[in-house]
């Protein structure tokens, strides 16, 4: 079934790397029974379907044609393809930077945010959480949330990943012509540098709250 109304119902964080929107857009979906969904998950599936048939980053529509004809799904905070869980195998630093560099094609990116707002349109609300939610996957949103942190303080949240490999997927993602990662005029910027996960979870929530009059 789908909702006419799940995008005003739904929340849009956005933000960098390391700045801990995952795990709080988890606990603020949890807490507001809304559905979940990293949209990051969808472009590291896309890096990982490249890899697998050895595309290169000239043959976006031959991943485009390959991704139309293989089922992937996400639930429980989790990414199956083809009905397997790849979660782990999409969080290796090859896959992050691969996703990376395929999320700059115009046409993947109009792809996947039709997934997205698909996953969307069959839930009661959804919190998204990613790099253009507030700008264009939920533009309707009825909370946008912008995350950010010190640049110190990111990269010790990601140890996994070198400092300049990371500061190089920043200009990228803010750097691309198309949907780059930005604040939109009406989201809410916060500060995560030294908040804990709970304090920013609540003060998401109670914002939410407010917005939806209850």
């Amino acid at each position: 079934m789908f909702y006419e109304d799940w995008e005003t119902l739904s929340i849009a964080i956005d933000g960098l790397a390391g700045t801990g929107k995952s795990t709080i857009a988890r606990n603020v979906a949890i807490k507001a029974g809304l559905a979940y969904l990293d949209t990051g998950a969808t472009y590291r599936v896309a890096a990982l379907v490249a890899n697998q048939l050895n595309l290169s980053l000239e043959e976006v529509d031959d991943l485009i044609a390959s991704l139309s004809n293989r089922s992937f799904e996400f639930r429980d905070g989790c990414l199956y393809l083809d009905g397997l869980d790849v979660s782990v195998q999409l969080r290796t630093p090859e896959i992050s930077e691969c996703a990376s560099r395929w999320g700059t094609h115009p046409q993947l990116r109009q792809y996947l945010v039709q997934w997205q707002r698909s996953f969307g349109a069959r839930t009661r609300g959804v919190v998204m959480e990613g790099r253009d939610i507030g700008s264009v996957v939920l533009p309707r949103a009825r909370l946008k949330i912008y995350l950010f942190a010190d640049d110190e303080v990111r990269n010790s949240r990601r140890l996994e990943t070198p400092a300049d490999q990371l500061l190089a997927r920043d200009r990228r993602d803010a750097m691309r012509a198309t949907d780059p990662v930005r604040a939109v005029f009406d989201a809410v910027t916060i500060d995560s540098s030294n908040r804990t996960i709970a304090e920013l979870t609540d003060e998401i929530f109670g914002l939410y709250r407010l917005r939806i009059g209850c």
